[in-house]
């Protein structure tokens, strides 16, 4: 009998479901925080051979919403339109190995087809939806694998648990509490009696574990489908039951006759809380603690003490007592204050009021009075269990009066006068003023150290005043007084009134030169000493109106001082070294760079630097980097020099790895520069300077040359150096030709040129690299042939005893090769060679259309929405490139076409040979 034939390798995996669900750790708990839900099919077919590969993958990614409570996608489900039922997003892949014969390509050629084709294809639109809340949900899943990662410490209690569901009673009376069916208290705490759910008690929840299984589509969707926790609750002597759902998180207000009641769900990581409070609540952003006092029948009762930065819900008692008003006194430890005299009353406040100032007087006479401000917030929340956002509740915000913040490079020390309360503040921090009062208080500035002096300003802190106005500074120095004025800036900012002091510009000195800066002729300039690591701060002075740099009048101090506005910026001068002074040039075009040139007719040379202009993140101060025009930098392993071509200059030595700074004593349009190793005698050619170029300088020593290679920039010009490796020469000449000698040379070069003998070859660099970059060869009949060897190409004409000789130029991997050959096979594979090899892999991706949709969730607005369509139907016609048609003769094909398609489904086709309107004639099977 005869034998069966083989049969091919087949491996088939097939797996329905996979979840992936990533989870963030709280406490030893673990809570959901992204998942992966998908399904994947796969053949693999003569992997041994001719592997060929084809899988699809449906995948639904999501995040948890745990204000909503269920899970949101990322992916957005695809809809069916046939049965209106989502289903997950679908990808296929083919992986094919091909083998290596050749291939007819589009043109008629043959080429060779990659080793490896994969083809990803996606025939459904790939809709990515990110909202506000899932760009939280990833904020956190990184922050968890980066604590993984740091192998960090657990920093909570050990054995600590996350419950899943928290009841907080704050109304300062009595509930009781009807919990849904699935509630069970937490076994780790005490029972609370929910029928008389005391103020200030806590109940910890769990809910029942269900073990039956469900089947269901996908486990996305299902969270949509569950039922909703609901609970019920009532004041112990009031009848009116009120029932709400807390499987999201919002605000809900219930009227209990004369009481308003807010039932505030908010979803934490791991954990729900839903609290009882009133309408009414303060929250504390002072740095003490404060008690609030309410009026009750001419007695002052305390409803409790907020600590700083929490939040506290005032009981429903002291929310409607008679004229609904609170009183506030701080808890400070170096001193005891009184209660305030003024009070905060809820039902007089309106939307558009401003911040309040509130005094509490100090117990002793000698320590200052404590000021803070309140700043009232309404907030929209939902009415009962409707969606109508129409009642509100009242959040008083405590806020320091004064927040000074310093944006000086160095520290302050600061002091309210007349007191003895001073303030340190570190440089790019702020700190609270509570002893401050807006349009009483003088605020005395003092710099401990700057330029060796300590400085010391005074100022007045008033509401009406510019935002950007002076502070001056003043200091003794010989004896005299010197002044400095510096940038004050001064803002109502979320109920604090923001004080900030700061300079307008930064001067930072990297040009290994001293650097000085002037306003103008008559000012004394400012200077810089070179490998000075400390800031220099500039300002424009006004002497229109402060009557010069080194004399000012003192103002009285009862006469109400007057506001010195910030100067509009002007242009400064630049003086390097000894050098002249500059033409001016502004400090103000923020993220430009350029040059500055300084000339030196003493000694008839110049000195340039670069100069950058950035804004620092407060929007405040411009930092002005001055630093070094002309860089070198050492990349190779050799000791090296460097000097001028044109001046009798010193070598500037290089060390391996090192970057120099380089003042050249001519500044020319073309500046010219020569290298060498050091300890050597050998020279290179003059090479450019100031001119974008890569460059191999021949050394006819070990090294072979230096590559030099200069970028160009608006603040720098930099030149690297980097020893010899392949690749780097200009071009690689090769003579193999039987009997020609190939003469060559640089155009317009004094040096002499190479002739390329028979069957040899020789690499070539520029003898000039200040010159022409631009060969001329002779060869038989061709003389004085130009070549600026920049492109691929392939000419013939004919040498001694008319032999045809075949001129080629081509790519070997990094280094341009020139040859000369009497073989045309030779010069074809040649000029082929890039084209005609292989790919290692081919990959092609095909998807319907992609989106992408930026949400914010909160406000259910869609802010932006970026999208990759189909262009549609695109006809071309291809002479010697394709082209796309004329729209009349694409739409007249199109129509032709789905015409045939149409006949062929129908089995009526007659032809594949249609004539168009414009009788052009088309084969659609072709």
């Amino acid at each position: 009998p005869s034998a069966s034939p083989p049969r091919g390798e087949q491996l088939i995996v097939s797996a329905p479901v996979i979840v992936l669900k990533l989870e963030g750790g709280v406490g030893h708990q673990t809570v959901p925080l992204l998942i992966i839900e998908s399904s994947f099919t796969s053949q693999v077919h003569n992997w041994s051979s001719d592997m060929y590969i084809e899988s699809n993958l449906a995948v639904e990614i999501a995040y948890s919403n745990e204000k909503q409570g269920v899970w949101e996608p990322i992916i957005e489900p695809v809809m069916d339109t046939s049965k209106s039922i989502p289903h997950k997003w679908g990808l296929s892949v083919e992986v094919e190995k091909n083998q290596e014969d050749l291939q007819e390509d589009e043109d008629g050629g043959l080429l060779p087809p990659p080793k490896m084709t994969i083809n990803v294809v996606a025939t459904e639109p790939l809709q990515l939806l990110m909202t506000k809340t899932c760009l939280d949900v990833l904020g956190q899943l990184g922050q968890a694998f980066n604590e993984a990662y740091q192998l960090r410490e657990f920093e909570g209690t050990l054995g600590q648990k996350i419950i899943p569901f928290v009841f907080k009673n704050r109304l300062g009376k009595d509930l009781v509490l009807k919990k849904d069916a699935s509630f069970e208290p937490a076994p780790e705490f005490d029972r609370v009696d929910l029928n008389h759910f005391h103020s200030g008690n806590d109940a910890y929840m769990v809910v029942k574990s269900k073990r039956h299984l469900v089947a269901q589509e996908s486990l996305i969707r299902s969270t949509q489908l569950q039922d909703e926790k609901r609970i019920s609750f009532q004041l112990t002597d009031n009848s009116v039951k009120h029932e709400v759902s807390i499987k999201q998180a919002r605000k809900r207000m219930f009227t209990l006759e004369k009481y308003q009641i807010v039932v505030n769900a908010e979803a934490f990581i791991g954990q729900k809380v839903v609290s009882f409070i009133s309408l009414l609540q303060v929250k504390n952003h002072l740095s003490v603690p404060v008690e609030i006092k309410y009026n009750s029948d001419r007695t002052s009762l305390s409803v409790g003490e907020v600590s700083s930065n929490l939040t506290f819900p005032i009981p429903l008692d002291a929310v409607y007592s008679s004229t609904g008003e609170l009183f506030f006194q701080p808890k400070t430890q170096d001193a005891s204050y009184d209660v305030s005299k003024e009070g905060v009353s809820w039902k007089t406040l309106e939307e558009t009021n401003k911040t309040k100032q509130i005094t509490c007087e100090a117990s002793r006479k000698d320590n200052p009075a404590y000021y803070f401000n309140v700043l009232p917030e309404f907030e929209k929340i939902y009415r009962e269990n409707t969606e109508d956002r129409i009642d509100q509740m009242i959040t008083l915000h405590l806020h320091p009066t004064v927040i000074l913040h310093n944006l000086l490079p160095f520290s302050l020390q600061a002091t309210l006068e007349n007191t003895t309360v001073t303030y340190s503040l570190e440089s790019g921090h702020h700190v609270p003023l509570s002893y401050a009062s807006v349009n009483k208080t003088t605020l005395e500035i003092q710099i401990l150290e700057y330029r060796g002096l300590q400085w010391k300003g005074k100022k007045l802190i008033r509401l009406d005043v510019p935002e950007l106005s002076i502070l001056t500074f003043q200091a003794e120095e010989a004896g005299k007084s010197i002044f400095m004025d510096l940038g004050f800036h001064s803002k109502e900012k979320n109920g604090s009134f923001d004080l900030t002091v700061y300079s307008p510009y930064w001067i930072i000195n990297l040009a290994d030169q001293d650097i000085a800066l002037r306003e103008d002729d008559k000012d004394s300039p400012l200077v810089h000493k070179k490998g000075s690591k400390d800031i220099m701060l500039f300002y424009f002075r006004d002497k229109a109106m402060f009557g010069g740099t080194t004399k000012r009048k003192e103002s009285s101090e009862k006469k109400k001082e007057k506001v010195k506005e910030l100067k509009k910026p002007g242009k400064v001068s630049l003086k390097i070294g000894d050098a002249e002074w500059s033409d001016k040039f502004s400090m103000d075009t923020v993220g430009s760079s350029g040059n500055v040139t300084c000339k030196n007719k003493a000694v008839g040379n110049s000195l340039e630097v670069g100069v950058k202009i950035t804004l620092a993140s407060s929007g405040l101060t411009k930092i002005v980097t001055f630093t070094p025009f002309y860089l070198l930098i050492n990349a190779s392993a050799v000791l090296l020099s460097v000097k001028e071509t044109d001046k009798d200059s010193a070598w500037t030595n290089l060390e391996p790895g090192e970057c120099k700074s380089f003042y050249p004593q001519t500044v020319a349009k073309e500046m010219t520069i020569v290298a060498k190793v050091q300890d050597s005698n050998l020279v290179t050619s003059a090479f450019f300077l100031n001119k974008a170029h890569t460059t191999l300088l021949r050394l006819d020593d070990n090294y072979g040359g230096i590559n030099a290679e200069c970028q160009v920039s608006e603040s720098a010009m930099i030149t690297t150096f980097k020893t010899y490796r392949p690749g780097m020469a200009t071009v690689l000449f090769v003579n193999h030709t039987s009997q020609s000698t190939v003469g060559i040379k640089q155009s317009g070069s004094t040096h002499e040129g190479i002739d390329l003998e028979p069957l040899t070859s020789q690499l070539y660099t520029w003898t000039d690299p200040a010159g022409t970059k631009e060969i001329t060869w002779s060869c038989g009949e061709k003389k004085n042939v130009k070549s600026t060897l920049d492109q691929d190409k392939i000419e013939e004409f004919f040498a001694q005893n008319n032999i045809k000789v075949y001129y080629v130029s081509f790519l070997d991997g990094m280094q341009r090769v020139v040859m000369f050959t009497e073989d045309l096979a030779l010069a074809t594979v040649a000029q082929e060679a890039g084209e005609l090899e292989q790919i290692d892999q081919s990959i092609s991706l095909k998807i319907h259309d992609m989106g992408f949709s930026l949400i914010n969730n909160e406000k259910a607005v869609e802010l932006a929405y970026m999208g990759i369509t189909s262009s549609g139907v695109i006809w071309e016609e291809k002479k010697k490139r394709f082209k796309a048609m004329k729209l009349k003769d694409a739409l007249s094909l199109e129509q032709s076409y789905q015409r045939y398609l149409l006949e062929v489904s129908a089995g009526k086709c007659k032809s594949s040979i249609v004539t168009l309107d414009n009788k052009m004639e088309v084969d659609f099977e072709s």
